[in-house]
């Protein structure tokens, strides 16, 4: 029998950092506030790929009009993207930013854009 050989090196994690601010502006411009919309995985076109791999995921809907995913006006029941959010909840936790907790997802990810846009003129 042979024996596979296991890493126990675990796998680092990239994260965002002050390096991505051009495009980090860049990627904050184009959704603008958005805490709603699942965006396609070309939106981190000019990032890392691990990056890309922390953020692209199929999401399911749950059935319910709030918890279902839309395209084009009709409920679909998963789709491959980036949930804008969590991008930008992600952006603000590797940067160690402070935000605001809001009660839902248009106010928490404009908290999070605040906080974005803050850091990008100050640092």
């Amino acid at each position: 029998m042979i024996k596979k050989k296991t890493s126990t090196k675990k796998k680092e994690i990239v994260r965002f950092d002050a390096s991505m601010k051009p495009i980090i502006e860049k990627l904050v411009d184009h959704i603008g506030g958005d805490g709603h919309t699942i965006w396609k995985d070309s939106i981190l076109k000019d990032f890392p790929k691990a990056i890309k791999d922390r953020f692209v995921h199929t999401i399911e809907s749950d059935g319910s009009y709030k918890g279902s995913i839309w395209n084009n006006g009709k409920m679909v029941k998963k789709l491959k993207g980036v949930y804008g959010l969590s991008l930008l909840g992600g952006i603000c936790n590797d940067l160690g930013l402070e935000y605001e907790g809001k009660i839902g997802r248009g106010f928490q990810a404009q908290s999070y854009t605040e906080s974005i846009r803050t850091w990008l003129k100050n640092d």
